[in-house]
């Protein structure tokens, strides 16, 4: 019959976070009161929790220290997400599963909730605690770096009341998902977050979350297609992010436009979802899809001086030459890697005698992973300057706000000192954005100011504002 022990694996030994046996006499010890009261009881569980068993475990603030940076995303959100509620008020609605008229942004979180969950469980299932917080730390990345980043202004703005609730609810339930698949694992968090969260919206709720069920998978949120759809995204979009970053283009500059090459056809159907949120990761305000053969970057072909220097002596900088008007058919052997046959002298080159070089086209950045390739025109004329450094004097504004103790909901006054002309620019072109953006219900312009006035830089040149709370 079954034995009726069970077996129970831990860890063999726990040495300090350089890796030493800890010991009280070498003073590298740590005691459990101190590390709780420093570090809090779940960032303790979490670092036991990710640590295989068949090998010995290094712990100390160090590593806590990390562990708390990766916990804060999922109490980021949190608290992101009990800041707008709490002023909005919006009819949350116990799961039910119903996906019905929301967005792809919306339908895609609820599939990748889904999928963590489905990864949780099967790793309970196994005793796998490494593969439960590694599937956790992947759905937070994703949680934080993907949806909030991407829905953020919808919670913000009031033009859409109907998509602003969608995006309450369809946080709310990945949410009030994840506190209860992570509570085996992560108690006193999901505790307090269950309590903050679900509790308020749902009052038929059990009274703690180890009173609650694990979540129940649901076949109507798993969607597969929606999930490879958002990874080819972000794979463009941190191509678009490295194209601007070769560029040096800060992501608050505008561009007018980006092109994009997709070396499979249904990969198309990805870019047109989720086109909106690709412009506005990557602030451009149109894109457009190239054909699968079209050619962006140039090559350009060079002698390997090394190898080709001594063969060719004085006639150097004919073969120089030679390379440097290349035929359409040297381009594509070159493009191959393959011999080129240099008919002017008489040679043929093997590989290692060239060298080729991608030739971006003027006035564009191109970035190309694997199957995309993404253009980005990088020609600025006034107007987006214009519009990049009224972007650049909103987040100064923010940054104020903030310094100056504001709420999110606070109003507020604005009075700039007048002179600049860069001023005169951007309130003439921009004066509702920059209103809008930062809360301001009066925003003015005065010969002289208050002695708390604040200087801000926008685009090097230094304004003088006034901020006063509503």
């Amino acid at each position: 019959g079954r034995s009726p022990y069970r077996a129970v694996l831990t860890h063999e030994k726990v040495h300090d976070e350089k890796g030493e046996p800890m010991h009280k006499s070498k003073g590298n010890a740590l005691w459990f009161d101190d590390a709780a009261e420093r570090m809090g009881a779940d960032v303790m569980r979490w670092l036991y929790a990710a640590h295989p068993v068949t090998t010995n475990l290094n712990f100390g603030y160090g590593p806590a220290a990390e562990v708390k940076r990766k916990l804060l995303r999922l109490w980021n959100v949190a608290a992101f997400f009990v800041t707008y509620a709490n002023l909005d008020r919006p009819g949350i609605q116990p799961v039910t599963g119903d996906l019905e008229g929301r967005g792809p942004l919306d339908r895609w979180l609820a599939a990748r909730t889904e999928h963590f969950l489905r990864e949780a469980d099967a790793a309970y299932g196994a005793y796998d605690t490494v593969a439960v917080i590694q599937a956790l730390e992947r759905y937070l990345d994703d949680l934080s770096n993907w949806y909030v980043r991407a829905s953020r202004r919808r919670f913000w703005k009031a033009e859409d009341a109907a998509d602003k609730a969608r995006a309450y609810q369809s946080l709310w339930e990945a949410l009030a998902t994840t506190v209860r698949a992570i509570a085996p694992i992560l108690p006193f968090t999901a505790e307090a977050l269950y309590q903050a969260l679900v509790r308020p919206a749902d009052p038929g709720a059990p009274p703690s979350v180890h009173l609650s069920d694990f979540p129940e998978p649901s076949d109507l949120r798993l969607d597969p297609e929606i999930l490879e759809d958002t990874a080819l995204v972000q794979l463009l979009v941190e191509l678009g992010r490295s194209a601007r970053s070769a560029a040096k283009i800060r992501v608050r500059q505008p561009l007018a436009t980006m092109q994009v090459r997709l070396a499979e056809p249904a990969w198309r159907r990805a870019v047109q979802r989720f086109e909106r949120e690709i412009l506005d990761e990557l602030n451009v305000k149109s894109l457009s899809l190239l054909p699968a053969d079209a050619s962006l970057v140039g090559l350009r072909v060079k002698p390997n001086l090394k190898t080709l220097g001594p063969r060719l002596g004085p006639r150097l900088k004919e073969g120089q030459a030679a390379l440097a008007e290349p035929s359409a058919d040297l381009l594509e052997d070159a493009r191959r890697g393959a011999s080129l046959e240099l008919k002017v002298l008489g040679l043929t080159l093997a590989r290692e005698d060239y060298l080729v070089e991608k030739v971006q086209p003027q006035g564009w950045s191109v970035q190309e992973g694997t199957g995309i390739l993404v253009a980005l025109d990088t020609r600025l004329g006034e107007a987006l300057v214009l519009e990049g450094q009224a972007r650049d004097l909103v987040r100064a504004l923010q940054e104020l706000r903030k310094t100056s103790g504001l709420q999110v909901q606070d109003r507020i006054h604005l009075t700039f000192q007048k002179g600049p002309p860069l001023l005169e620019a951007l309130l003439g072109g921009w004066r509702k954005t920059i209103a809008d953006e930062t809360l301001c219900t009066r925003l003015e312009t005065a010969a002289s100011l208050p002695a708390q006035a604040k200087a801000v830089d926008v685009g090097g040149v230094s304004l003088l504002v006034h901020l006063e709370k509503v």
